[in-house]
């Protein structure tokens, strides 16, 4: 009996380059944040879409030279290097709830962000509150 051992991988180099989605890719209904790689800041947004969507449109604004999301311009003014990827900063699935959420994210963290708006308006009787929440949106 001629036998001959042959070593095989467990994981072909195809499986190792293709980049499979992560459960993060996948989620909607999320605010989430990118960070700029060239400085300290980053951005605040919220979709009830998949983020892996909502991050290819901010690469493709990108790539287009369009100003049409903050994220876009940050780049393109600013002369800096794209994000790498959006990270989820919390669920949320009542539209009402998550825009409001972001604003208080974008309100606490407003000193080291790109956004061009502060989200919802959110009125001033709430500012007591907002005020002893704030350390919590910190980001």
């Amino acid at each position: 009996m001629n036998l001959k051992v042959v070593f095989m991988p467990s994981q072909s180099l195809r499986s190792q380059l293709t980049k499979v989605k992560s459960e993060v890719e996948d989620k909607s209904n999320v605010i989430y944040r990118m960070d700029c790689p060239s400085c300290e800041q980053f951005y605040i947004g919220e979709t009830c879409r998949k983020l892996s969507t909502r991050a290819k449109e901010h690469l493709s604004d990108i790539k287009g030279i369009s100003f049409r999301s903050a994220v876009s311009e940050n780049v393109h003014k600013n002369h800096h290097l794209p994000p790498i990827e959006a990270q989820i900063v919390c669920n949320e699935p009542h539209l009402n709830s998550r825009r409001i959420k972001e604003a208080l994210y974008i309100q606490a963290n407003k000193e080291k962000l790109f956004n061009r708006d502060s989200g919802v308006e959110l009125n001033a009787i709430w500012n007591p509150v907002i005020h002893k929440f704030h350390e919590h949106f910190k980001l």
